[in-house]
């Protein structure tokens, strides 16, 4: 039996998406025949060459990581093997398929981050990736036009699968409506993630005594002090993926003021339960609010504070009845759900393989 290398830094977590995608694709891999081998942080750390970094540095930098993988299965590939990476995170082997979920120079043009020696490794390991790759997965048109420009690279071996959402996990869920608009924000709060937006709409809510509550789901406890101390704010921190649905669904609309992403996961999963989003003109976001796709509207104002709660109010409006809510659910699983999706890694699997 041939084997696959695939290259995921986290596994096949559910921790974000790149684990997400590399879990669906492990599963087609397999059912194509293939012995799948996930090379992860516990392999390297496992590794010959990782215990030697580890004795030395006390542990394998994720960075160290990234060139460790690469080693690893070139010295361990054999004929027939193929190979899967994602990213910046395998930049010395020569991958059959690379996924591109948004590109490390997009991320740090986007959030203005200051150009250093650590801060600019991953872009240069993320151009030898794409320039050592066969066939290049990118999970937007985005990532592919950032790829081309910051990357200089000429070749047309590109192919888009935009990520998907589990329709069997979000749902809408029946519930009274009362009239407090009730507005979610699912991510890190972080600078990336658009925190101050979201510190500047819950003060202006308090200040106005407005009727909104700010709902949030984030995985850590990190920059929530302040947001914390706003009376029409609930943080909920480390939901595992079986909470999220009904987090979605305490919603009428989700607020996403990210400043960059690939195709984020979260706006599938809002609309999938139901819950229209307004957002920042990136990721997803961006690309079904270009298709003119259902339940997604774009942030018109994002520095007024009080434009964004109106504009909130009517996004929320459009979707209020349970029918609403289940026609947006059907549109997302028909075109974004988990067997249209594994439909189209499989297509592409099959195309790259033949």
């Amino acid at each position: 039996m041939d084997k696959c290398y695939l290259v995921s830094y986290n596994g096949l977590s559910n921790a974000g998406g790149v684990e997400r995608v590399c879990y669906y694709v492990s599963k087609i891999v397999k059912q194509k025949g293939y012995a799948v081998k996930v090379v992860d942080k516990d392999t390297i750390e496992n590794y010959w060459l990782g215990k030697l970094v580890a004795f030395f540095f006390g542990k394998v930098p994720l960075l160290a990581s990234c060139l460790l993988s690469g080693i690893y299965v070139i010295q361990k590939k054999k004929r027939g093997a193929i190979v899967i990476t994602n990213g910046f995170n395998c930049p010395l082997a020569c991958a059959d398929m690379l996924f591109i979920h948004g590109t490390m120079k997009g991320h740090n043009t986007a959030i203005g981050v200051k150009k250093t020696f650590r801060s600019n490794l991953p872009i240069v390991y993320e151009k030898w990736a794409v320039n050592n790759a066969k066939n290049i997965i990118a999970v937007s048109h985005l990532a592919v036009q950032e790829t081309k420009k910051f990357y200089q690279y000429q070749k047309d071996n590109f192919l888009v699968v935009n990520n998907m959402v589990d329709e069997h996990v979000y749902f809408p869920i029946a519930k009274a409506k009362d009239d407090v608009l009730k507005i979610v924000f699912c991510g890190r709060v972080e600078i990336r993630k658009g925190m101050d937006k979201l510190l500047e709409l819950a003060h202006y809510i308090d200040m106005n005594s407005a009727k909104a509550k700010l709902i949030i789901a984030t995985n850590n406890d990190m920059n929530i002090g302040e947001l914390e101390k706003c009376d029409c704010v609930n943080i909920h921190v480390g939901l595992q993926q079986h909470q999220l649905n009904a987090f979605y669904n305490q919603g009428d609309v989700m607020y996403f003021p990210s400043m960059y992403e690939g195709f984020e996961m979260v706006t599938l999963e809002a609309l999938s339960a139901g819950v229209p989003v307004l957002g920042n003109h990136v990721g997803a976001v961006l690309e079904l609010y270009d298709r003119k796709e259902l339940g997604v509207d774009i942030i018109k104002s994002p520095n007024n504070p009080a434009d964004v709660l109106v504009q909130l109010e009517q996004q929320a409006e459009k979707y209020l009845t349970f029918k609403a809510k289940q026609e947006l659910h059907n549109f997302y699983a028909e075109h974004y759900g988990i067997d249209a999706y594994i439909h189209k890694l499989d297509e592409v699997f099959t195309k790259i393989t033949k």
